[in-house]
Formats: C-alpha cells, structure tokens, sequence
C-alpha cells in the first residue's frame, strides 16, 4: 500500500482506491507507466527493501519520464560515460602532440581530416563485426549494439549501405585523390609551373617524399602488395593449405624483382631507402622458401630446429640494420645541431622549437588544472609587471639623457679675452712663409686648443672620423640601384615568379628564381637577340 501511494502521488494520479479503479492505466499493477527513477528505501515492515534500477539517491524519489539515460542499466551508463572519457582523453593527447610538433594551422587541419576520415572508416567497419554474445551460442549478434542480430533484416539492409560506403571512402575517394595529385605532379613538370613547385611541396611533401620523380605512385603499389598477400593467405587455389606458401613465395619474387628493377626511393644517403627495402623484401622471401622447407616434413628435428634459426637470424639482423640506421641518423642529426649551436652567435636561433616546447608541454601538463578566470588574472597581473618594467626603463632612459645634456651645458665657455690671446698665438701668413713654427709651439697651442673644447664637439669629431674611414665598395649606389630597377621589372611582369619568391625555402628554388630575376625574358620568335644571325646562316 506505500509503494502504491508513492507511486500515485508521484504520477498525478488520484490516492483513492475506487477513482484509482476508473483511471486504469494509473493502477500500479498497469504496465502503461514507465518509471525512469530509483526509489531505494528501508522497509519498515520485515527490513525488507525495494528498488528500482535508476539514479543511486536514497533520499530523494526522482521520476523523468522522457529521459533515455536514465532507463539505461547502471553498467550501460558507466561504459558511455568510460567511452566518452576515454575520447576526450584521445583528442588532449592528439592537440599536445599538435602543439608539441609545432604544427601551422593549415598542418593542423589536415590532420583533424584524417582523424575524422580514421573515425569514420573504423564506424563502418564496426557494421561487419558480428560476434555471440557467450561462448556456445550459436547466434551472432553485432558488436556494437547486441540487440541487433547478424540475420536479421535490419542488419542485413545496412550492411549494405555499409558496404557501399565503405567502396565510396575506401577506395573512390583515395583514388580520385591520387589521380588529381598525379595530374597536378604532371602539370609541375613543365617550366613554366616552376614557381609554384614550392607551395606544393609544403601542402603535399609527406605524400610524395622520398620517392624519386615519376615514382609518386609507388605507395599505391606497396598497398597493393599487402592487399594481395592477404587474400593469399585467405584464400588458396588447391585443397593442400600449404598452398598459401606458394602464393606468398609468388608475391614476394615478384615484389623483389620489381624493386631491383625499378629503385623508386631517392638516392640520398647513399641510396640507403632502395637497399633497406630490397633487403627486406629479401628476407622476407628467403624466410618463405625456408618456411616452405619446414611445411613439407621430410627432415629431421635437429634440421628443423637449425633452419628456424637460420630464419630468427636473418630476421634479427635485418632489424639490427634498421635500428643501426635510425640510430646513425639520429646521431648524425644530434651532432649538426650541437656544431651549429657552437658556431652561431645566438642559439635561440638555431634550436628548433620542439626541443624548448616539449618539455614546456611535458612540465605544465602534469601541473594543477588552472581555470579560465584564473589564468586571465595571471595573464593580466603579468601584463601589469612587464609595462610596470617598461615605463621604468624609459623614466631610466629620460634621466640619463638629461644627465648627458647636463654635463655638456655645464662647462663653461671660453671667455673673450682668452679667445683674442688664442687669435694673437695663431701664426699669421707671413709667419709660416718666412719662419715656421717649432714643434714646441705647436704642441702647446694643440694642447690648449684640446683643453677648451668641449664634448659635444669632441664627440662630433669622433663620429666624423669613423664614418670618414668607412669606404663602400666602388660603384656601390650604381649596383643597388640596377639591382632595385632589374628585381622591380621582373616581379610586376611575373606574378607568378613574384609569388615564389616570397614562399620559397628550398635552396635550389631560391636559386633557380635568382637566375629568373637575373634573366630578361625572351621570345624567341619575335626579338632573340640571335634571330637575325640564325636567319642569315640559315640555307636558303
């Protein structure tokens, strides 16, 4: 009887029993009302308690009626909630490594694309995973949401639309774009797209880096191989399994003699990309034919034994190598970065950005969360201390200038009579023809001339003097002028090459645009200036 006063109260239906009668979806036995709360209380009648799945609170009776959560079991809850945590946990990690990698904003962007494009591909793949709910039973049921069997119509319906969405990101969309990268890579080759090689490689460069020119589409076929070797192993053409072998000795032959053949990897570092990877596509088919030796059980033990070894060992000393060279060139990196820090005057300039901002990241991070409102009064209290500091330099600044001017205001200056006793020792012209001075006399009217003058004028005649001993090289002004009239004409006829020049950062482009701007341009058939001579030596 509690229970069901309880219960009428909280959903507004009438307390007595005969109107309650007449109200039959309010009955408490009617299953018309769904109750979305908890209500957990001791009983005071035997200490029995009663409970409905919802909300903990053992004080309050909390009913919604159009609240989905809250009519979740409590395990379904905490795993959204542990999903949704461990996805924000996700995107922190993913903006600290973008801000640890100090990556440009349109860098940034594109990787939150293919963050978003991983999600997606990872979502419609989940449409295809299919599992039973325990050990024994027969029927599947999909991953995601168990109350979706893998036979039903609903499943079966969207499993294709899944899958045509899966051909559309899967394999349309990277194709398309790998065809509009190439067609672009074509239309670059040509002279006059030269300028805008630079912004291209700054957009596109860790798509196509490392491969040698006209090899851009080597990633495809590497992709293909793996493709290929999976349904090798999948699916075989003979009942024999050992089948499986063969296909993949097949596809490892033939991917290592296109590698020879080709060498699509650049050739720096002593061509160390094409050996690395001919190497290891020769292991990994040696490794085959010696797996196809142990598939066929004609030896021994002892023999088998010494071929699995033969087969860790090339293995092993195949990653030995791999790690030797990262280690080399991360040593080599190390020891160009300490040579320039010695040579360079500031080392700000020539440490990279990672180095200070990692470990920045590194410390702050593990640091107390700070709010919004507290770090604006940090940010503003800070801002008070540098101008406080600011306004302090210049009052420093303005008082030491007005110590200067005061020290050249207060010697006195020279008298009149001392100015006419200096006129009356000055030699006069008839003086220096028919008797010069002795160096006594002079020594005495340089040394009183010195005494008398003061330090703006000394400082005056010090600055005079060094820039008198400053000599630009000859026809200096002529050079700078040409140079300013040559790199002005050629930009405003060139857009196009104006635009390379601002965005250049390869030394080799910056190079090429020196000797464009350098270089008038020339039609050949209208004013070469060898046009005439060609016409004249030219048989009739």
């Amino acid at each position: 009887r509690k229970w069901q006063q309880k219960l009428r109260e909280a959903s507004g239906c009438p307390t007595d029993e005969e109107e309650t009668e007449q109200w039959g979806a309010c009955s408490y036995g009617q299953p018309a009302i769904e109750f979305a709360g908890v209500i957990e209380e001791e009983g005071e009648e035997g200490g029995q308690s009663a409970s409905l799945v919802g909300s903990p609170s053992k004080r309050t009776m909390k009913f919604h009626w159009d609240d989905p959560e809250l009519r979740q079991p409590k395990e379904e809850r905490q795993r959204e909630r542990e999903v949704a945590e461990m996805r924000k946990q996700q995107e922190l990690a993913l903006e600290n490594r973008m801000r640890a990698g100090g990556l440009t904003e349109a860098q940034q962007r594109q990787l939150i694309r293919l963050e978003i494009w991983r999600r997606w591909n990872k979502r419609v793949l989940g449409i295809w995973r299919c599992e039973p709910l325990a050990e024994g039973l027969e029927e599947t049921r999909l991953k995601s949401a168990p109350s979706v069997t893998c036979t039903s119509e609903v499943y079966i319906r969207w499993s294709g639309i899944a899958a045509g969405i899966m051909v559309l990101l899967g394999v349309v969309i990277p194709m398309l774009m790998g065809v509009a990268l190439m067609t672009e890579l074509r239309r670059l080759r040509v002279e006059s797209n030269r300028p805008l090689r630079a912004n291209f490689r700054r957009r596109f460069g860790f798509l196509i880096q490392g491969f040698r020119p006209g090899f851009e589409f080597w990633e495809l076929t590497i992709i293909i191989r793996k493709i290929l070797l999976q349904l090798c192993l999948a699916f075989y053409l003979d009942e024999n399994s050992n089948m499986r072998l063969s296909q993949a000795t097949w596809i490892a032959i033939a991917s290592f003699i296109v590698q020879s053949r080709k060498s699509p990897f650049n050739s720096q570092d002593n061509d160390i990309l094409n050996s690395l990877e001919s190497q290891g596509l020769g292991t990994w088919l040696f490794s085959l034919v010696l797996f196809q030796m142990l598939a066929l059980g004609s030896m021994t033990p002892l023999q088998n034994l010494g071929i699995v070894a033969v087969i860790l060992a090339l293995n092993g000393a195949y990653l030995i190598r791999i790690v030797g060279v990262i280690v080399t060139g991360y040593i080599a990196d190390i020891s160009q970065l300490v040579r320039e820090v010695d040579e360079a005057s500031d080392p700000a300039t020539v440490l990279p950005d990672t180095i200070v901002r990692v470990p920045f990241i590194k410390v702050f991070e593990e640091m107390q969360k700070v709010s919004k409102e507290a770090l604006l009064d940090t940010l503003v209290e800070i801002d008070s201390v540098v101008s406080h500091i600011l306004v302090k330099w210049d009052t420093e600044i303005v008082s030491d200038r007005q110590k200067t001017v005061a020290s050249l205001t207060s010697v006195p200056p020279p008298s009149f009579h001392n100015q006419l006793a200096r006129v009356a020792e000055m030699p006069t012209f008839s003086s220096t023809v028919v008797k010069s001075p002795s160096r006594r006399t002079l020594l005495n009217v340089s040394s009183r001339s010195t005494v008398h003058r003061s330090p703006l004028e000394k400082w005056r005649e010090d600055s005079t003097e060094i820039l008198k001993k400053f000599q630009p090289p000859k026809c200096f002004d002529e050079f700078l002028f040409q140079w300013a009239v040559i790199c002005s004409q050629r930009l405003a006829e060139d857009e196009e090459l104006a635009a390379s020049a601002e965005g250049v950062n390869d030394l080799d482009e910056l190079l090429w645009i020196t000797q464009r701007l350098l270089k008038p341009p020339v039609n050949a058939k209208d004013d070469h200036p060898f046009l005439k001579d060609l016409e004249v030596a030219r048989p009739m």
